[in-house]
């Protein structure tokens, strides 16, 4: 099943999207879809008040937002399984909780993207996220698992306090990546400064890069074509933590 929402124009304040996770909108029936509460600020509508509804039962399952989209906040809250795709700009808080299943964002996101909330130490658990565009600050912090997948550029600290899992940016890192990481990857073009606790330590290693790099293809997302041609330089830490973590970077400092 296909379900497509595409929101009103004009929404005013921020609509938190924790409900619509694909588990719960491809179970329910038309009439409990409609009637769906979600809250913007402190109030609650409808769905069918927000957003239009459209229900397709002969497609994949697989949930997409389109419309007035750059409001959403949460969208892939606790996400445990299918694909979820946005056609556009969304706020913050993009995957947070979630363990598994694939989100695709065709623009931009805001900050905490495969975060953790403010409440649990643990970030994202699993699972792939896409950004096709920038993204705020701490993308990935309190990773565990998954991938995700920034085709530009990162605020600051990503992959802050990340204890596994792999960030890769297309684009520049903000500053301060991996603040305080204990384990996990980060792989970006370029990066704006490292913090001393990241030691240079020679090149990365080839053949995992092929491994992931496969991946990402097989899901059928993009990274840079150049970093097929050369092998980015390796930076291991937080030293200030584990130190087991590691940033590689493929074209100089900025």
């Amino acid at each position: 099943m296909r379900v497509e929402l595409e929101f009103h124009p004009g929404i005013q304040g921020r609509v938190d999207a924790s409900p619509l996770q694909p588990e719960v909108l491809l179970a329910i029936n038309g009439k409990e879809l409609d009637h769906l509460p979600l809250w913007i600020g402190n109030l609650s509508y409808a769905l069918a008040e927000i957003c239009k509804i459209q229900r397709d039962l002969g497609r994949m399952d697989e949930i997409v937002f389109s419309g007035d989209t750059q409001r959403l906040t949460k969208v892939g809250y606790s996400m445990n399984r299918g694909k979820l795709m946005v056609d556009g700009d969304v706020g913050d808080e993009v995957g947070v909780g979630m363990s598994a299943g694939v989100i695709y964002i065709q623009g931009n996101t805001g900050h905490f993207c495969g975060a953790n909330e403010h409440s649990n130490s643990r970030g994202m658990q699993g699972g792939m996220i896409f950004v096709n565009g920038d993204v705020g600050d701490q993308v990935g912090a309190g990773m565990r698992r998954g991938m995700i997948i920034v085709s530009k550029n990162t605020g600051e600290y990503a992959g802050a306090r990340m204890v596994a899992g792999t960030i890769l940016c297309g684009g520049s890192l903000g500053d301060r990546p991996g603040l305080g990481m204990k384990r996990g990857s980060i792989v970006a073009s370029k990066v704006k400064r490292l913090l001393p606790g990241f030691y240079l330590s020679g090149k990365a290693d080839e053949e995992w890069l092929r491994i992931c790099f496969a991946k990402v293809r097989k899901a059928g997302m993009n990274y840079p074509s150049k970093w097929d041609k050369s092998i980015p330089t390796r930076f291991t830490g937080d030293h200030l933590e584990m130190g087991k973590g590691e940033i590689l970077i493929y074209d100089q400092l900025e």
